[in-house]
């Protein structure tokens, strides 16, 4: 009879290549202290391989998830992304006064009406001496 110690020792060394790793550990003996031992050291979870569809449903449910972990990876990368571009779309024009930022607003205005090119001509006012 084993330990068990080997499965602790592949899911640390899972965990360090990839720690988003989903890893379900699967033993014939288990019980509840080797399960909450399991869970607490990474793994997603602990099966008996007592039954082939609790094995298999459990597998089901762990590729799922990863599935699921990345899409929320993506998704957050590219909400990440836009939002840098958004705060950078600016970045090449000097300025951020409430003048500057008030032609910030008109080109988003009109940006969304019209693909056409537009100009935007401001009058400048130069303060007397």
């Amino acid at each position: 009879m084993s330990s068990g110690s080997e499965g602790y020792f592949w899911l640390e060394k899972i965990l360090q290549i990839d720690p988003s790793a989903v890893v379900v550990l699967i033993n014939s003996y288990g019980d509840v202290q080797m399960a909450v031992k399991a869970i607490k050291a990474g793994a997603t979870d602990f099966a008996e391989a007592l039954g082939e569809r609790k094995v298999a449903a459990t597998l089901f449910s762990a590729m799922r998830l990863r599935e699921s972990r990345d899409e929320i990876h993506t998704l957050a990368s590219r909400t990440r992304s836009t939002t840098r571009l958004q705060n950078e779309k600016y970045a090449d024009i000097i300025g951020s006064s409430s003048s500057m930022q008030k032609i910030f607003r008109t080109i988003d205005r009109v940006a969304h009406i019209t693909d056409a090119n537009v100009l935007i001509l401001v009058k400048w006012y130069r303060a007397k001496k």
